[in-house]
């Protein structure tokens, strides 16, 4: 066997082979190997990853409904919310819409815009209309992919947001479900009740909690200073000047969950001004006198609660209006 080299079996035979046979089956298989590699890397989707032109941006995506059935017509409402590293709205962000299916970036339905700027409240809408039945299967989904644009975001990764697509009649939950809220003062000061209201007041306010159903089941607050709240309109007052996210997060009875944060800045209050006649101005030993504080002004928003009164003589009463006796002369503060 010296000079000989082992050949592997085939077919449980053994036999001598040619180098060009080896070269051959070395090529094919080193070809092979590179179109499998090239497959995995045109199939493969990059690992989603912020770039150091985006580290101070975030998006939040929400679509309601997210299930839409193929007939032309029915629409989804997308909304982008632009924040900073501390949870505040970044208003003026360009950003791109797109739409991708099986993977490929196509026209798949109908975008409102294909490109979009937040606004003073970091927020942005769209309106996704699905396709007909003819045009895709029941039961696919369409990627809805949105990009900051600029100078700033050159190497931006896009945000994908999912919208299944369902044949026309499926049974789906009720659309137009979404988050929203507004609140009054609009800027309040400390110590200052704040109503929070999810009531719609026009056909096209998205300030408000849209279900048409009415198949909301709870109504979770967190106003970002530790207090929380439930219910579809509250009441809250901060006790220091700052800015706070609020957050309304809503649950229906399809499971489905929307959240809307929204900032208010809470100013720092300006005191009551005090002021008060009295009658008469000159008064003689031991005669009435009447002091009235009615005249006196609380800040805009806010309302006096109590007076307190000192007559300088050791003695204090209370209320708008009060009488005073003095017993001894001199001028008294």
């Amino acid at each position: 066997m010296t000079g000989q080299m082992a050949t592997p079996t085939i077919d449980g035979r053994r036999g001598p082979r040619s180098l060009a046979f080896w070269a051959r089956a070395a090529l094919l298989t080193a070809m092979f190997a590179a179109a499998t590699l090239s497959g995995c890397q045109q199939d493969a989707t990059p690992d989603p990853f912020v770039g150091p032109s985006e580290l101070g941006l975030s998006l939040t995506l929400s679509a309601s409904p997210d299930v839409l059935p193929l007939d032309g017509a029915s629409q989804s409402l997308v909304t982008i919310f632009a924040r900073d590293g501390s949870s505040q709205p970044i208003p003026n962000v360009s950003l791109r819409l797109q739409t991708r299916f099986g993977g490929v970036l196509q026209d798949l339905g109908q975008l409102s815009a294909r490109t979009l700027v937040t606004g003073q409240d970091g927020r942005a809408l769209a309106t996704y209309t699905a396709p007909l039945g003819g045009q895709v299967d029941g039961g696919a989904q369409v990627e809805l992919l949105v990009t900051p644009v600029g100078d700033n975001f050159a190497s931006a990764v896009p945000r994908t947001l999912t919208i299944r697509l369902v044949p026309s009649g499926f049974v789906t939950p009720p659309a137009t479900f979404s988050a929203g809220f507004r609140f009054t003062p609009t800027s309040p000061t400390e110590f200052e009740s704040v109503l929070f209201s999810t009531t719609c007041l026009s056909e096209n306010d998205v300030d408000c909690v849209r279900d048409p159903a009415a198949q909301v089941v709870s109504y979770a607050w967190d106003f970002d200073d530790g207090s929380t709240g439930s219910g579809s309109t509250v009441t809250h007052a901060y006790s220091t000047p700052s800015t706070y996210t609020v957050t309304l997060t809503v649950l229906d009875v399809f499971g489905r969950a929307a959240a809307a944060p929204r900032s208010v800045t809470v100013l720092s209050g300006v005191g009551p001004t005090a002021t008060f006649v009295l009658s008469p101005t000159g008064p003689s030993l031991d005669e009435s006198v009447f002091f009235n504080a009615s005249d006196s002004t609380a800040s805009a928003g806010r309302s006096i609660v109590s007076y307190s009164w000192t007559f300088g003589d050791g003695r204090t009463a209370s209320g708008v209006t009060v009488s005073h006796d003095y017993d001894v002369r001199g001028h008294i503060t």
